[in-house]
């Protein structure tokens, strides 16, 4: 994702996963998002995020954006494509 946006006027960007297992441990999830946010390219000024996988701890994906948002990123958790698509639309954010 980061060399696809790196490149290119990418304003907007949707993160959609359905991974298997169980929920990863809060710890990672708050050094994930930490290290993420470090190493975001430019021009990017949304981020939504869609996980598929509905035995996710979705509390825990509200940490994740938390954390995003305390540093800095514009992420939301969205709980559908549509929801997703509707909010990095709004407000200019382009395709």
């Amino acid at each position: 994702m980061h060399r696809a946006c790196s490149g290119a006027e990418c304003p907007g960007l949707l993160i959609e996963e359905d991974l298997r297992g169980p929920s990863i441990a809060v710890s990672d999830v708050f050094a994930i998002v930490s290290e993420g946010s470090r190493s975001m390219p430019p021009g990017i000024r949304k981020i939504a995020f869609v996980d598929l996988n509905s035995g996710h701890d979705f509390a825990r994906m509200q940490f994740a954006e938390t954390v995003a948002v305390n540093r800095g990123i514009n992420m939301r958790l969205c709980r559908s494509l549509e929801e997703a698509e509707k909010w990095l639309l709004a407000e200019g954010a382009g395709p």
